[in-house]
């Protein structure tokens, strides 16, 4: 074979092989990317559906707490109504998290969801107005939105990540450490 003949072989295996080699990184660039992308609206969509159930909680505990001062407290009944628009404007925004949380999450979060939205649509639409009927079901409605935050966050955990996990050991399990070390550099990548 000519000097110029094996150059130009050389110049096409050099070019087939770059060519080769940035189609994989670009592969790998996007599945991570993508990957990466889809975590972070889970995790968004776990916030939305957190902030929507401490709000709901905390919104029933002040009108617990304002129900059984009502007597003192002539302003107490304007309270309780802000309350109950604070929470009726967090439990829309659960609803709306219902939805996402059916495209996005597991069906077990889903589904914990709409057995939590069906039964606070019958705690809620029990009151008659009397008071004492009233406070048992918003005792009722924070025992319940406390049972499944809690469950909320411990799914969350579960396909997210668990922070409290401890660090493997890096001679005992390198691949372990590594998985470790990949997963929160993942759960902190959007940081500075």
């Amino acid at each position: 074979m000519n000097p110029v003949g094996l150059e130009l072989l050389k110049i096409m295996v050099q070019l087939a092989g770059a060519i080769i080699v940035s189609r994989l990184t670009v592969t790998w660039a996007l599945g991570r990317h993508k990957s990466e992308k889809t975590w972070e609206r889970k995790e968004a969509a776990f916030s939305d559906i957190l902030d929507a159930l401490i709000t709901m909680e905390r919104s029933v505990q002040h009108q617990s707490r304002l129900s059984t001062m009502s007597l003192m407290d002539f302003s107490a009944p304007e309270k309780i109504k802000s309350l109950e628009s604070e929470f009726r404007t967090a439990r829309q925004q659960y609803q709306r998290a219902i939805s996402t949380a059916q495209l996005l999450l597991s069906d077990e979060v889903a589904a914990a969801m709409l057995t939590a939205e069906k039964k606070l649509f019958e705690l809620s639409s029990r009151s008659n107005g009397d008071r004492a009927l009233e406070r048992i079901h918003l005792e009722d409605q924070i025992k319940l939105l406390r049972r499944h935050r809690s469950e909320i966050v411990r799914q969350g955990r579960s396909i997210l990540g668990d922070p409290n996990k401890s660090v493997p050991d890096f001679f005992a399990d390198p691949f372990a450490w590594f998985r470790h070390k990949n997963e929160v550099r993942k759960s902190y990548g959007d940081q500075p």
